[in-house]
């Protein structure tokens, strides 16, 4: 579906998006932050029933703090990712005033 709407230049290769892959990328954003949680709760019980100090509760640790950071970011990216929709908005909302 998302193919199909992308403007393709003269070699084939995507343009841009337009607003009708807004749907599209939100669903994605979303099953995202799904994966992400999920991830963490499944590796917060795994560290959960492993010994103190041990390779594997490290390794599952780092997991979980990873996973947290990368959590911690989806804000700032859906904030420029809004940002960026609206100056497109713009944007084109001004080239087809020009005209």
């Amino acid at each position: 579906m998302l193919r199909k709407n992308l403007r393709l230049s003269k070699t084939g290769q995507a343009v841009g998006f337009g607003l009708g892959d807004l749907p599209v990328v939100a669903v994605a954003v979303v099953v995202g932050m799904l994966v992400l949680s999920f991830g963490a709760l499944v590796i917060g019980s795994v560290q959960d029933d492993q010994a103190a100090n041990s390779a594997e509760s490290n390794v599952s640790g780092d997991g979980l703090s990873t996973l947290l950071n990368i959590s911690t970011l989806i804000p700032t990216a859906g904030t420029v990712i809004g940002a960026a929709i609206i100056i497109g908005i713009l944007l084109t909302a001004f080239r087809f005033a020009n005209r």
